[in-house]
């Protein structure tokens, strides 16, 4: 099958194994809400994934294996209000250019190998109350065009 692009929506928590029979797949939008805990491995080894979209989970963290998706463009947790971690495998993602992590309420910190992303362009990161970063994760991101941070964070940076 050469199925390239795949939309969840509902109350689903599960997401079938089988998805890793779809080695074409480089879109998956996931309307699924709270009950999404876990995303499966499987998922991680979709190397063509380009763009994936799972706001309002209940994921509390990535799983290293993230590193895989080296074609990864876009990645949407936003209002994952639950995700707690990011691993530090983030930065082998060459290819992304957007992270929306907006309102991810639990998120404390974001991997210091966020400065590998030098292609990134996007960057939402605001509602994230509870997080801290360094100044220098964002040094070597030249060709970022838009950031949106929470105040604090902003006014940490600022000086």
């Amino acid at each position: 099958m050469q199925l390239r692009e795949l939309e969840f929506e509902g109350e689903a928590g599960l997401i079938p194994k089988s998805i890793a029979l779809l080695k074409h797949l480089e879109r998956i939008v996931m309307s699924i809400g709270w009950t999404l805990e876990k995303l499966p491995e499987e998922i991680f080894n979709l190397l063509s994934l380009k763009h994936l979209q799972i706001p309002f989970s209940g994921v509390r963290s990535l799983p290293d294996s993230i590193g895989n998706l080296t074609n990864l463009r876009h990645l949407d947790l936003s209002f994952s209000v639950k995700l707690k971690r990011l691993p530090d495998s983030l930065g082998n993602l060459s290819n992304l250019q957007h992270i929306d992590l907006a309102h991810c309420l639990a998120l404390q910190q974001v991997p210091s190998t966020l400065e590998n992303l030098t292609g990134l362009k996007y960057l939402d990161l605001s509602g994230c109350f509870h997080l801290s970063m360094s100044s220098k994760t964002l040094g070597n991101i030249s060709k970022l065009e838009y950031i949106n941070l929470p105040f604090h964070l902003g006014q940490e940076l600022k000086n």
